[in-house]
């Protein structure tokens, strides 16, 4: 059954949460929360025993009885757990509506898609063959559908160009063209003229309409009074609804073989069959023409959605309310009993029902809370509690539920996991410093699904310099230096120092790769420290080796009278043949004097012969 006649139901998404922290040490230990897209559910509908939603993700899934094939996902076996509707590529389904054993929606593309069982042609893709998975209703070249309702047997449709149209089975005059003959292929309802259809509905064997001119049309079977013009007679094309007087009416919605409307007067009417009570009038009459609901007095009821022989309402006090048939506990009260006007449904406490599908023998509803609910009938899963017991009050469909599978970060598996309304959470693993994905694993609608953040949490810290090198100052000629430096980081950073005297580049010392350096310095030199992790790098301040100049050469001692060259021969010297010249003992000056071997080293300013005196030969 569909929601409602133009009612498009929506359930709000949680926006995006920044993730907070993305670091931590390497050693682990970090609580990391995400948030987990929630594929919410955006519009419900199903059928006999069956249960069909679509998501936010634009994905359509179903659970419940399958024999014919009106799960949608290519297979006809039963599931209680639900299983992905095979929609054809690129188009996302909305607007649903399920009767009895197949589907109609609409697609992204304008088209209309069915699925299931195609008695008569329900399925309008030209033939009356089952189909386990969705078919596009074949619609007239150029007209897209903008709504959809499904019957027991047949489907009708509001056509871009203006017309309505209907296909499938028409023994009863349902698809209102004026024969009795089925239809494979959509085909134009005959509304009267100058009238134009803004909403349709299909039930069992009848379909029932608004009008553009403010009235309300139905057609077909007409047993019970279903067509509300006051007849019991079948009618092939559309008959005018006796509204009351001064009333128009908002919204129609078809079940079995009844009718249940909203009039412009705010009250609620209904008319057709009632031997169930499915009219809340308090009877169990029949009814050919519109009849008020006993409505509890102050209250009005908006959001009608009919099944097969009950109806579930919200009311403007916030609260739920249902009539009819009760056999399979689809009222929600507690009991079994049918009601003939409108009563409570237990809703869970504290929460609100909205957006009922009242579907065969079974209601699915959204609740105040973001869970989704269900009651009723439940031999084939259709409630998607888990279970097959059927359910007096609403239960909470777990179906939708999502489940933490795992969490990766990098290829290292996170602890502790937990899943809540806003997302998961879990525990870094240990793992050294780096940048990883995170991949968080889970299921929802029983199906597995990945959420992957690439470069999603960083390990560790880059480093920081907390002690710099101090310089030092050294005497003439130089001396050792022992120079300390420290950096901060997650992993503990290496270290590499550097050197360069004046004018020069940057060289690594070799093999200092330790925090403390120990040199020889011989000049001026600057050293500095690098460490260094996965995550960056940190350099200390330079810390400058200086080295002290020796001092500059003075006048130096009185060396003394100048030698004279004495001509006697030394005994025992080489003589003027080649020997060594004797130092004279005058105080005679000479111009100049040589030095052995050509080399001196300057102390005091004193210029020393490397051996001895040179002697010379006197003049």
């Amino acid at each position: 059954m569909t929601i409602g006649i133009g009612t498009a139901l929506f359930w709000s998404v949680p926006g995006a949460v920044a993730v907070t922290p993305d670091s931590g040490p390497t050693a682990g230990g970090t609580r990391v929360p995400d948030p987990l897209p929630d594929e919410a559910v955006t519009a419900i509908s199903g059928g006999l025993q069956y249960t069909v939603v679509t998501t936010s993700a634009g994905r359509s899934y179903a659970w419940g009885r399958n024999d014919v094939g009106q799960l949608g996902d290519g297979g006809t076996a039963d599931s209680v757990t639900p299983v992905e509707v095979v929609v054809p590529d690129g188009v996302v389904l909305d607007a649903l509506s399920g009767r009895q054993t197949f589907t109609l929606a609409l697609g992204s593309d304008g088209s209309g898609y069915a699925w299931g069982q195609n008695v008569g042609g329900s399925l309008g893709d030209g033939s009356t063959a089952n189909y386990p998975v969705p078919v596009r209703v074949q619609t007239p070249p150029g007209v897209t559908l903008t709504a959809i309702s499904a019957g027991v047997a047949h489907g009708v449709g509001l056509g871009s160009d203006g017309i309505t149209y209907a296909w499938g089975a028409n023994n009863a005059g349902q698809l209102g063209d004026g024969t009795g003959n089925d239809s494979a292929v959509p085909v134009p309802v005959q509304a009267p003229s100058g009238v134009t259809f803004t909403a349709v509905s299909a039930g069992g064997n009848f379909t029932v309409a608004l009008g553009s001119d403010g009235a309300a049309y139905a057609w077909g079977s007409n047993a019970y009074g279903q067509l509300g013009d006051g007849t019991t007679t079948t009618a092939t094309v559309p008959v005018a609804v006796q509204a009351p007087a001064g009333v128009t009416f908002t919204s129609v919605q078809a079940g079995g073989s009844f009718v249940v409307a909203t009039g412009s007067d705010g009250q609620t009417y209904a008319w057709g069959r009632n031997s169930a009570r499915t009219l809340g009038d308090g009877t169990t009459t029949n009814s050919s023409v519109p009849v008020l609901v006993l409505v509890p007095d102050g209250i009005t009821l908006g959001a009608i959605s009919v099944g097969n022989e009950f109806t579930v309402a919200t009311g403007s006090d916030g609260g739920t309310y249902s009539w009819g048939s009760n056999v399979y506990g689809q009222l929600g009260t507690g009991g079994l009993a049918g009601s003939g006007v409108p009563v409570v449904v237990r809703a869970p406490a504290g929460v609100a029902l909205t957006g009922t599908s009242a579907n065969y023998y079974h209601a699915v509803a959204f609740g105040s809370d973001g869970q989704l609910y269900a009651w009723g009938r439940n031999t084939s899963g259709e409630l998607g509690d888990g279970t097959q017991t059927t359910a007096r009050v609403p239960v909470r469909v777990i179906a939708g539920d999502r489940a933490l599978t795992s969490v990766l970060f990098g290829q290292v598996a996170g602890t502790d996991l937990d899943l809540g309304a806003d997302g998961w959470a879990a525990t870094t693993p240990p793992q050294g410093c780096g940048t990883v994905d995170v991949v968080a694993e889970y299921t929802q609608f029983g199906q597995s699904r990945t959420l992957s953040t690439p470069q999603g949490f960083t390990y560790g810290s880059a480093p920081v310099v907390t002690a710099d090198p101090d310089g030092a100052e050294l005497p003439v000629g130089g001396g050792v230096v022992t120079l300390t430096a420290a950096a901060a980081g997650d992993d503990v950073p290496t270290v590499q120092w550097q050197q360069r005297g004046a004018g020069a580049d940057w060289v690594d010392v070799p093999g200092a790769t330790a925090t403390d350096l120990t040199a020889q310095v011989g000049a001026d030199t600057e050293f500095r420290a690098i460490f260094a992790n996965c995550l960056g790098s940190a350099v200390t301040a330079t810390a400058a080796v200086t080295v002290a100049a020796a001092p500059a050469p003075g006048p130096g001692p009185d060396p003394g009278p100048t030698p004279v060259p004495d001509p006697t021969p030394v005994p025992g010297d080489p003589g003027s043949e080649g020997g060594v010249p004797r130092l004279a003992q005058s105080g005679s000056d000479l111009g100049s004097a040589l030095l052995f071997g050509g080399s001196a080293i300057a102390v005091g300013g004193l210029l020393l012969a490397s051996r001895r005196l040179l002697r010379v030969r006197r003049v």
